[in-house]
């Protein structure tokens, strides 16, 4: 039981923590599964007639050829299109198709000869795709249910035990595969972790350090452009030096302590967060261009980081923000966090403790003025150049 609780703590760790990796690994490992699968079913049917006396293909092989292509065209556009947060429904979707039709291809369309595939897929699915384990052993005790069904209601006694008894040991013969390669897994992720908290965590925030946020959030907008949707914010702690001159250094790492503990539980695993040098902070919001929502967000930062300051130092500090955000369009990362920093920098000048958000403008396109700037009592003063929405 010790050594069990262990592996779950390990798996719920290794699922937190590699959100955005296990997705790029099962479509990496969907992709793979989809083009093998068409081409070995290609090879099988053109092989099949030349090895066995008067084969012909069922239907249920006419039906699986053009599914297939289906899986392997949305695995390819998909991963292109930065469809990384479809990855888990894709690869479930694939099993059961998978599943379904190696059972059908295995008992209805040839009820009179002992089953071929379903074992071999059965062994092969668990350990292929990176899934939770109630989902991986959910989905293969299911397909041998149905399968163990068909084999008793179609086929033969005397074939029938041959292929309950296959059943039985690839069941057993899976659940040892899976688990260890999802050991494995475990243990590849928790070398990677404490390499990544040696060299490209921050040793106060535990945010990412500038390098290692740069390398991600290129590598992110490189694999959806031209499709981006996303908002990249810069964040800068008000009068900072002010507290650090008054209360001391130690208590100025209190503060980007708390900071990067609020970020890291206001923002998802998979938005890329990092602390950019002193007390700046930048934050890459994916598939999020809603204003609201990003206005409401931030808000909840400044909220939070002036409550836990107060509480903790007895001293209120404020929290500036500059964003830009795209919808479905391309994006340059240096022109982007360029802008962000410019909304930041009209932020601090139009009085601190407040966000500016405005869409990006690709380099030489001239920004539209949309800005309605709020007055020291709330209420809306006059239009300032730029294309910023308070």
């Amino acid at each position: 039981m010790h050594a069990y609780r262990t592996y779950q703590a390990r798996a719920a760790a290794y699922f937190k923590d590699g959100v955005r990796e296990i997705a790029a690994d099962n479509f990496k490992f969907l992709r793979f599964a989809s083009i093998a699968t068409l081409l070995l079913l290609v090879f099988l049917l053109l092989l099949a007639p030349a090895v066995i006396h008067g084969w012909k293909p069922s239907v249920f092989h006419l039906v699986f050829l053009p599914v297939m292509i289906v899986f392997c065209a949305i695995a390819w556009m998909g991963h292109r299109r930065g469809m990384l947060r479809h990855a888990l429904p894709m690869c479930i979707a694939f099993e059961i198709v998978l599943y379904a039709f190696m059972i059908f291809l295995d008992t209805a369309a040839e009820p009179d000869s002992p089953s071929t595939f379903m074992q071999l897929v059965c062994i092969a699915l668990p350990a292929l795709f990176i899934m939770p384990d109630f989902i991986t052993y959910g989905l293969l005790t299911a397909a041998e249910v149905v399968y163990l069904v068909c084999v008793i209601t179609l086929k033969e006694p005397g074939i029938a035990q041959y292929d309950i008894f296959e059943m039985i040991t690839g069941f057993l013969f899976a659940l040892c595969v899976s688990h260890l390669t999802m050991n494995y897994r475990l243990s590849a992720h928790e070398m990677r972790m404490k390499y990544e908290i040696m060299s490209k965590r921050d040793t106060l925030s535990n945010l990412y350090n500038k390098r290692a946020f740069v390398e991600k959030a290129r590598a992110y907008l490189e694999s959806v452009n031209p499709h981006c949707t996303c908002s990249l914010a810069f964040l800068d702690l008000d009068d900072f030096k002010a507290l650090n001159d008054t209360l001391g250094h130690p208590a100025g790492d209190e503060v980007l302590i708390d900071m990067g503990h609020l970020l890291s539980e206001l923002f998802r695993p998979t938005d890329i967060i990092g602390r950019f040098g002193g007390d700046e902070f930048l934050v890459l919001v994916e598939g999020m261009a809603d204003i609201d929502l990003l206005r409401h967000r931030f808000d909840a930062v400044r909220t939070r980081l002036r409550e836990a300051c107060e509480k903790q130092l007895g001293y209120e500090i404020g929290c500036s923000v500059g964003i830009v955000y795209l919808n479905n369009e391309p994006a340059d990362f240096d022109e982007l966090v360029g802008q962000a920093d410019a909304q930041l920098y009209t932020a601090k000048r139009e009085g601190k403790s407040r966000t500016r958000i405005a869409h990006y403008v690709p380099a030489g396109v001239e920004a539209v003025d949309t800005n309605v700037r709020q007055s020291p009592n709330g209420d809306e003063a006059d239009r300032t150049h730029g294309s910023s929405i308070m």
